[in-house]
């Protein structure tokens, strides 16, 4: 029984008794456990909202809702637990279809090149490969691009540039990729094939406020983003390199290695 249920009894008492507690003071007595239950509800909110999963710490109520990673509800931001920085969600899957992304890519891929590897041929690029991962909206876009037999690969990437359209393409030999990784595209951060196991990856940039959370494809190729034009960083400007860190589905940090500095990064993408 609690005070209260103690307390309007002993007012209910029809015995000759004399009555010791007035209707204030139970009144009074009421409002504080009330407001007892009020502080020992928020305290257990306060102490469930805060999970670390995989080296990431994920706040609610306590932290700033305008930012958070893709795929969470409003509301809910992650915090990297080893940098403290807020974790950026993920780049938008893009709208466009896999066809019309080939499509697009095909034009690039006829091109002549300078590089006379067996597999940089031109040509190659046909409606029969996959999109392992794309991201961007429909002026903007980075997609990986995986052959038939999952030997060949190639990065496809366009943008509006004030003084045009620009775009980038590039082939490359699909292997089986290491533990640490392997990397495509010389001298990006976003150029990295994660291991199979790897199912998040967050991105480290110097001076950045925000770790960046790549968009993880198919194989374990990621993207940063689509690029939206051309970045004033360059190699060499800072002796820190972009860290990449990988993490499986039950959490577990499988992967941390710095890379060579990154160029040519979309912004990191917000709420």
């Amino acid at each position: 029984m609690s005070d209260i249920e103690r307390l309007l009894t002993a007012a209910s008492d029809d015995t000759d008794q004399p009555l010791h507690h007035s209707v204030d003071d139970i009144v009074r007595r009421g409002r504080r456990s009330v407001r007892r239950r009020r502080i020992a509800t928020a305290g257990t909110v306060a102490l469930t909202t805060a999970a670390i999963i995989g080296g990431i710490t994920t706040w609610s109520a306590t932290r700033p809702e305008t930012i958070g990673p893709a795929g969470m509800p409003t509301g809910v931001t992650s915090v990297d637990v080893e940098t403290g920085k807020v974790i950026a969600p993920a780049p938008p899957v893009s709208p466009l279809s896999d066809r019309e992304i080939i499509a697009g890519c095909i034009t690039l891929d006829r091109l002549p090149t300078w590089d006379p590897k067996p597999w940089n041929r031109p040509g190659t690029l046909t409606q029969q490969w996959s999109v392992a991962v794309k991201t961007g909206d429909a002026r903007n876009l980075a997609a990986v691009l995986i052959s038939p037999d999952r030997r060949l690969g190639a990065h496809c990437t366009w943008y509006d540039a004030p003084a045009g359209p620009n775009r980038s393409y590039g082939r490359f030999p699909v292997t089986v990729a290491p533990r640490g990784g392997i990397v495509f595209r010389s001298g990006t951060a976003d150029g990295l094939r994660v291991p199979g196991d790897v199912r998040r990856v967050l991105v480290d940039i110097p001076d950045e406020k925000l770790v960046r959370q790549a968009l993880i494809g198919a194989d374990g190729f990621y993207t940063l983003g689509a690029p939206k034009g051309r970045s004033s960083i360059t190699p060499g400007r800072t002796a820190k390199k972009p860290r990449i860190l990988g993490f499986t589905t039950d959490g577990r940090k499988v992967l941390d290695r710095e890379l060579p500095f990154a160029v040519n990064l979309p912004p990191a993408p917000e709420r």
